[in-house]
Order: structure tokens, then sequence, then C-alpha cells
């Protein structure tokens, strides 16, 4: 396997010696380890190979693989696509605990994003397929790390925090289970904690997705380091933000500008957020943000909104 087009050279080559019986065998086992490979800068590679170990055919890790990159586009019509799809999987195999954990993930956002008639009902299915992914291997990290999710999404901050600990157990050093607990710990406004577990999350991940960064920034303005917010949140941008996250990273910028004396470019930045993400609103961030300190994010919206972001 060959990267052609960007560096010339060989990015994976592994030799197969097995008997002959083994043939299908080893034809599949080719197929995963090209398509991780070749996928390893769109998708985290840990959340390729935990997928892939949940997977028993081919046939159903794709439609996995697929399954993300319709979640990670962050809109409402990709949201519903890698549900349809999580949906087929489970067709072909009921017992995937990794797909019942990312269907959770995929409700939770749609109560999260307001992308659904019934958001309530979105919630309540996104706790069921995460205690479902729980169940069915209780010794994996992924049903944790959803059902966390979950409990952020209604604002029960301690008990996500509490099981993103649990899924970090199961998977110690995962980048992506160290940025959730980043996220956790922020919402509660443990800030020095959250800019730790943000460290050690983009040590563990040299290619980190924009929402660490995103995250990683906010914790540091929480923390009153405006100067390295402001340089973190740029860096969302470079690493692939998109949507609400990169939305919320300009945000970030209005708010860490203003404490640093620069209002016009703080309102530019909220002019940037609404052209990102239109429906953007202050009412959007109150429920988006759940804080656990009702003063502190009081106090974080009125700054929003005196700096030009809409209340509707």
């Amino acid at each position: 396997a060959s990267d052609v087009y960007k560096r010339q050279h060989h990015v994976w080559a592994k030799k197969f010696d097995r008997p002959r019986e083994d043939f299908f065998k080893v034809r599949d086992e080719i197929t995963y380890d090209i398509i991780e490979e070749l996928n390893s800068t769109l998708i985290d590679g840990h959340t390729a190979r935990a997928s892939r170990a949940s997977f028993k055919s081919v046939d159903a890790w794709l439609l996995g693989r697929k399954m993300l990159r319709h979640g990670f586009r962050f809109n409402r019509a990709d949201n519903q696509i890698a549900i349809d799809i999580g949906h087929t999987i489970l067709q072909i195999e009921p017992g995937s605990a990794v797909v019942h954990s990312l269907l959770a993930i995929r409700f939770a956002w749609m109560y999260r994003a307001n992308w659904s008639d019934d958001p309530e009902e979105a919630l309540r299915q996104a706790e069921a397929y995460a205690e479902k992914a729980i169940s069915l291997e209780s010794e994996s990290s992924v049903g944790y790390s959803a059902l966390g999710f979950v409990r952020y999404s209604k604002g029960h901050i301690k008990e996500a925090i509490s099981l993103s600990k649990q899924a970090l157990d199961r998977t110690p050093g995962d980048a992506e289970l160290l940025a959730l607990l980043g996220l956790f710990l922020q919402m509660d406004l443990q800030a020095d904690r959250s800019v730790e577990a943000m460290d050690r999350a983009l040590r563990a991940n040299r290619n980190a997705p924009g929402w660490f960064w995103t995250v990683y920034g906010d914790s540091l303005r929480i923390a009153g380091n405006d100067d390295a917010a402001v340089a973190t949140y740029l860096e969302a941008s470079k690493r692939g933000a998109k949507g609400v996250s990169l939305a919320q990273a300009h945000l970030g910028l209005a708010v860490s500008y203003d404490a640093l004396g620069r209002p016009d470019d703080a309102r530019d930045q909220i002019a940037a957020a609404i052209e990102v993400f239109p429906k953007i609103s202050v009412a959007f961030m109150r429920r988006y943000k759940p804080y656990t300190d009702q003063d502190y994010k009081d106090r974080w919206l009125a700054t929003l909104k005196r700096l030009g972001l809409p209340e509707d």
C-alpha cells in the first residue's frame, strides 16, 4: 500500500505466511490492515482498531468505518445516515458493543445539537444503547465512554467523570478517552485537572482532531491563561475542527480576546462563529454547555451576548 500522492513512499507492508486453507481468513485480514493504515489520518487509529476487534466480518467492519465518517461530519443529515448505518450493522452483528456505543453517541448528539423533533426520546435511546454496550462487553471501555457522554449530555457531570475514569481503567492512556475526561472536568470547572488531561491526550495522539484543541482552549481560558487559549483555539481550525466545534473555538477566541482588551477582534470572532454554524446562539449554548456552576455559566453567556451573539 503506497501513499503515492502525498509522500511517494510505502506506508504499509506485511508478510503473511499461512496454510493454504487459511486463504479467505488472510484475505480479510489484509483488507482490514490496509484500510486501517490508509484511513488512520481520517479516523483515530485506536478507534479503528478497537472497532475491528468487535466485528466478525469485513462487511460489518467497513460499514462501521462508514458510520464513523458520517458521524464525524457533525450535521443533522450525516448524523441520521450514521444512525441508519448502525442499525444495518446490528442486523448483521447484533452483539456488537462498539456499534451500540456509537449509536448511543449519535443519539446523544441528536439531543445536544437539537437535531431531533423529540430530544428527550433521543436521549432515552442514547442511554439504552450505551447500557446495552456495557452489558455486551463489560470489560471494554466503549460502553462506559458512551454512557459518560450521555450523562454529560444530560448535565450529570459527576457521573460522566466517574464513567470516563472507568473507561480509562479499561483502556489506559487512550487519547480520545483522556480528551473526554478533560471535557467533563472542564464542565465541573476543574480547569487545572482538565488541562492536565488534555496535555496527556495531545501527547497520546500527535495528530489529534480539531475538537481536542477546542476543548483544550476552553480549559486554558477557564484556568485564566487567555494568551495560551488564543493560540490553542487557532490551532483547532488548523487541525480540522468543523461545525459546532469550530464555532465553539471562535466563541472561545471572542471571550479570550475580550479579556485581553481586544473587543473588535472579539466581535469578529462572534461573527465567524455564526458564519460557521448559523444556528448558534445564547440559547443554544445554554443547553449545549452543561457547566455545573450556574453563576459562571450566566457570566459566560452574558459576555457572549454583549459581544454580539444573538439570544435565539
